[in-house]
């Protein structure tokens, strides 16, 4: 995966996360592996499941937990799924990328307003399995 210039990334080995220089209390970038199966069982939801199935079950946990609402998604060549939303503190991006049977990576971007999906263009488009 690779972030515009600004951005202040830290590796945790397993994960990403990190926030843009800007606007470091009010931006947000994750990513890490993901367990699918793990994500739509919590959700209520059953597995096997389809990408799409496993972004709406993502979002279903933030309504659940009150901090997120789910808008729209839309199936990315490749099969991976993008989706948009809200989060309590602003827009939010997510990108789940299936890797295995029940995994993925998934990716969250969280900002201010929606002027940073240009951001979340050039990082979603560069994100490549393992």
């Amino acid at each position: 995966m690779e972030v515009p210039a600004g951005w202040n990334v830290t590796d945790g080995g397993d994960y990403v996360s990190g926030v843009h220089s800007l606007d470091d209390e009010h931006t947000f970038l994750t990513a890490a592996i993901i367990d699918s199966e793990a994500i739509v069982e919590s959700s209520g939801g059953t597995w096997p499941a389809t990408t799409a199935e496993v972004t709406r079950a993502f979002w279903a946990l933030l309504e659940q937990a009150e901090v997120g609402t789910f808008e729209r998604s839309a199936r990315m060549v490749g099969g991976a799924e993008r989706s948009w939303g809200t989060h309590e503190d602003g827009p939010m991006w997510h990108l789940v990328v299936p890797t295995g049977a029940t995994s993925g990576i998934g990716v969250e971007i969280r900002a201010p307003n929606d002027s940073w999906e240009t951001h979340v263009d050039e990082i979603f488009a560069s994100v490549r399995t393992p």
